[in-house]
């Protein structure tokens, strides 16, 4: 059962699908819901033999839409997929097949991060609407000197453009040349449950509230060996009797150690 701001979804309304072509999003697919019954949406990838951008590019996120027709509205969804089917993690692929075990829509939300210049590390509780990071960022990704999300780069400078999204989940390290705000735009982040490795983890703070570390815990319980601020100097290492980390702040991102593969959840704030 889909819902708009927490309601059941009327009958009628059209769910969507949505890429990103320099920050202007087009549908790729859509179908109208009438409730009572499952559907099926199809959406089209990008066809590289035309000029212009035309569907989704390989691995890009995938947006949502709900149109509804009593108020004439659309509104971002958050869609919560199936880990039954083999393409869950809200990116298109060619041939894919996924299932959402739910679809929430809602007005959107507001979050704002101040950049330093230098070094900062950044996240969010919020999950953005258009999830490409230039129309994140805006004109002030020409500020940024150097990114990374733990996997991918993006070094303007030295021509590395790999790292183009920001999800949920997300979290980042960054270099500014100076300081500047970031005004993200999105849905609270759903997911609060990460996996975690063996070692250093990076996490962002997925809540918007404050945290204290101890009060966190994996599953299996004790495996959290250190959390220390990224671009601060702020470390919480219980064995070592540090405690200079107090609170983990939204807007911010943490390396958590642990000692062996485990997950963690946030609680949600009270």
């Amino acid at each position: 059962q889909p819902t708009l701001n927490a309601a059941p979804l009327a009958g009628g309304a059209y769910i969507g699908m949505f890429y990103t072509d320099d920050g202007t999003a087009y549908c790729a697919g859509y179908k109208q819901w009438y409730g009572g019954t499952d559907i099926q949406l199809k959406c089209y990838g990008n066809d590289a033999s035309g000029r212009a951008k035309n569907g989704f590019y390989e691995n890009e996120p995938v947006i949502f839409k709900i149109f509804d027709v009593q108020q004439q509205t659309a509104f971002f969804a958050d869609a919560d997929f199936s880990p039954a089917f083999p393409d869950d993690d809200g990116r298109f692929h060619a041939n894919g097949v996924s299932a959402l075990n739910g679809l929430d829509a809602a007005y959107l939300q507001y979050h704002t991060i101040e950049v330093d210049a230098g070094w900062n590390s950044i996240s969010s509780f919020l999950t953005p609407g258009y999830q490409t990071i230039e129309t994140v960022f805006g004109a002030n990704l020409s500020k940024v000197i150097y990114m990374q999300d733990g996997d991918l780069e993006l070094y303007p400078g030295g021509g590395v453009l790999a790292l183009k999204y920001w999800t949920e989940k997300s979290s980042f390290i960054l270099k500014a040349e100076e300081s500047f705000t970031i005004n993200v735009e999105g849905l609270p982040a759903d997911a609060l449950h990460f996996d975690l490795f063996p070692g250093w983890n990076m996490i962002p703070v997925p809540v918007p509230c404050y945290v204290f570390p101890g009060d966190l815990d994996t599953d299996p319980a004790g495996e959290i060996t250190a959390i220390r601020d990224i671009a601060g100097e702020g470390v919480f290492w219980p064995a070592k009797a540090i405690h200079t980390l107090e609170l983990m702040v939204p807007g911010n991102a943490y390396l958590i150690r642990v000692n062996n593969a485990c997950s963690l959840t946030f609680e949600s704030c009270k």
